[in-house]
């Protein structure tokens, strides 16, 4: 089964993955960065891993998904509410799929981003590395944003 087929049997599968997952395990990796702890990589310290990065993505997203819809309502496309009733028809199901997508990926950005200012200013660290990728991370949160709404205008162009 490839992540097309996944992500229409399992709606959310793009968004967790991409907007809790990855940002979670970007602070975990960033936590180690910082704080100079020898990373294990037992099966069990995997888990424990991969828990709290899961754990992390849940906390910031929310306050990341109202940044980013507010940055969609702002480059807002005009055909919002045509996109809606296409999410209703198995057509589009493909390109649906795809705006979601951009979606949780503008939210990943956002929440790496988020993640890494949180642990540079908590252990009073703030090197060129973070820096450039907290500037990388919120660029391309603007871009995955203006990709959700490409997608969007991909949907309406198949529908004429």
């Amino acid at each position: 089964m490839n992540i097309e087929a996944l992500s229409t049997k399992v709606p959310d599968f793009h968004f967790d993955w991409y907007a809790r997952f990855i940002p979670g395990c970007v602070g975990v990796i960033f936590y180690f960065y910082l704080t100079e702890k020898p990373f294990s990589v037992s099966p069990s310290n995997l888990v424990l891993y991969a828990f709290f990065a899961y754990l992390a993505g849940h906390i910031v997203q929310p306050i990341v998904g109202f940044v980013v819809k507010t940055i969609e309502k702002y480059i807002k496309s005009d055909p919002e509410s045509k996109y809606a009733k296409a999410k209703a028809n198995p057509e589009y199901a493909l390109l649906v799929s795809k705006v979601s997508k951009a979606h949780a990926e503008a939210n990943s950005m956002l929440s790496c981003g988020f993640l890494l200012i949180l642990l540079a200013f908590y252990f009073e660290n703030s090197s060129k590395l973070a820096i450039a990728l907290i500037v990388y991370f919120l660029s391309m949160t603007v871009e995955r944003a203006f990709a959700r709404k490409r997608k969007i205008n991909d949907i309406l162009t198949a529908d004429a």
